[in-house]
């Protein structure tokens, strides 16, 4: 579907490429038409006014002399209308001739204007319902359209249970232990320090709690006497 939906659009873009071409060209004429039609209303221009520095008066005075003199007495002013005349007497009426022949038809008339729409009429009554027709036959199923554009985002949905715990992965190699390193050599024994001096001796700390008198458990005569 998304093949036919993209062969459309390079077919757009293909017609687009053209019409922008051929209005490029239609630009390109356009201007070539307009500085020839610049170029031809200069160039008149200075015809007009070659034709008019190159006329030569003296010709024409000729001209004019020329003509007066063939057309002697036929190019002279106009005069004064004349006065005019009284009307005559009106003549008898005279006898009304044969009607003539009926002429072409005329050509048809521009079309008049539209008249004001009129008012509509009062709503007919409902006629009497017709019988049902057949049901016809079922078309055949058209093509399928466009897949049409991506809708918004459902919500989440429920957690599904915890899937079975996968198959545990063969373990690995063992890499290759390293070369041990040299052991060091072993540092000489420092020197002794010498002895400190003894500090002084602290203070007594109180006496002590006094004793109970202890009891003998080594032969029963002796037993829970006291010891002189």
């Amino acid at each position: 579907m998304m093949s036919v939906f993209t062969k459309h659009i390079l077919e757009l873009n293909k017609y687009i490429e053209i019409l922008s071409s051929k209005n490029k060209s239609l630009e390109l004429k356009y201007n070539q038409l307009e500085e020839k039609n610049t170029k031809i209303q200069k160039d008149l221009d200075n015809l007009q006014q070659n034709i008019v520095d190159k006329i030569d008066n003296s010709l024409l005075e000729e001209l004019m002399i020329k003509i007066l003199k063939e057309k002697i007495g036929q190019l002279g002013p106009k005069g004064p209308d004349g006065d005019k005349g009284e009307v005559g007497d009106k003549g008898e009426h005279g006898n009304k001739g044969e009607p003539g022949e009926i002429g072409p038809k005329g050509d048809k008339g521009d079309k008049g204007e539209s008249g004001d729409k009129g008012e509509r009429g009062d709503r007919g009554e409902r006629g009497d319902k017709g019988e049902k027709g057949y049901v016809g036959d079922k078309g055949e199923v058209g093509e399928r359209g466009m897949r049409g554009l991506k809708g918004p985002d459902g919500e989440m949905g429920l957690e599904g249970e915890q899937g079975e715990q996968g198959i545990q992965g063969i373990q690995g190699i063992q890499g290759i232990q390293g070369i041990e390193g040299e052991q060091g050599e072993r540092g000489e024994i420092g020197e002794i320090g010498e002895r400190g001096e003894r500090g002084e001796r602290g203070e007594m700390g109180p006496r002590g709690r006094k004793g109970e008198i202890g009891r003998c458990q080594c032969h029963p005569s002796t037993k829970n006497k006291p010891i002189e």
